[in-house]
């Protein structure tokens, strides 16, 4: 047991000083792995990332330029494929479509059934836009009077989009390209004042250009133009006269295609 012992003791001396080898040859370890991290390879490594990040740049800067180019090159051709599409749009347009306007168009819920309307007359009589201006009772307690316009136009919202928005308390069964609530007023009277004066602020006056600037580019169109000048991008076409572009390639899912207007079958373009 002795013996033991003292073997025990000799070799914890061993273990306090292997311990601290240990510990030395960690300490040593750490300081060398810090000094080539920081002190070797940080600065190398902060070089390289610098030079990287300047190569990058300027590849980046370079690519973004001939992009631009491409762009620029890309942006005048499709000037003229954009202007086929629009008159192509135009040719499609039903010149036929009813632009009128019924006063008893505007329904109230049944719970109001006896609001107050009244009809302005036309605001716009032109023709391919058609707006009529209404007094309508409403819902809120002081300003009790809406001054609306309803309008219709042969051109959709892709070709012209015109001011709509829902504040009426309304609602109307036909589809009205111009659907605004222009202003509220406490009494009938005040509306029409303020209509007698401001008759420029129903519709926004970039509103009415841009409507002047289509109507010009589709009568240029459809006396210039005839969708047998397209046919290339023509997709599939009727008998009735109605037809898709290749703009319009979702219709390739339908077999037969049916044309939505007369129910007849459509004929594709060879090669569609």
């Amino acid at each position: 047991m002795i013996e033991l012992a003292n073997q025990a003791v000799e070799n914890m001396a061993k273990i306090n000083i292997l311990d601290k080898e240990r510990n030395d040859i960690r300490e040593s370890t750490e300081k060398e792995v810090s000094r080539l991290e920081w002190e070797v390879y940080r600065p190398k490594i902060r070089a390289v990332e610098e030079e990287r990040d300047l190569k990058v740049g300027e590849a980046k800067k370079q690519g973004e330029a001939a992009e631009e180019v491409k762009q620029t090159e890309i942006i005048a051709l499709n000037k003229v494929v954009l202007e086929v599409k629009r008159i192509l749009a135009f040719l499609a347009l039903d010149a036929h479509k009813n632009l009128d306007i019924s006063d008893e168009d505007i329904l109230f819920p049944n719970y109001h059934s006896n609001n107050y309307k009244e009809s302005l007359g036309f605001y716009i009589d032109d023709t391919y836009l058609k707006v009529k201006l209404y007094i309508v009772g409403n819902e809120k307690p002081t300003n009790k009077y809406s001054l609306v316009a309803l309008g219709k136009c042969l051109f959709y919202e892709d070709l012209l989009k015109l001011e709509r928005n829902y504040g009426a308390s309304f609602h109307t069964h036909d589809r009205y390209e111009v659907e605004k609530t222009v202003r509220d007023f406490p009494t009938v009277d005040q509306a029409k004042a303020w209509l007698e004066k401001n008759r420029n602020k129903v519709l926004s006056g970039e509103c009415r250009v841009q409507y002047q600037e289509v109507k010009i580019a589709y009568d240029e169109a459809i006396r210039s133009y005839k969708v047998d000048d397209f046919q290339d991008f023509l997709l599939a076409r009727c008998e009735c006269g109605y037809f898709y572009t290749i703009w319009e390639d979702y219709i390739k899912r339908n077999t037969p295609v049916s044309c939505p207007k007369c129910s007849r079958q459509m004929v594709l373009a060879p090669g569609k």
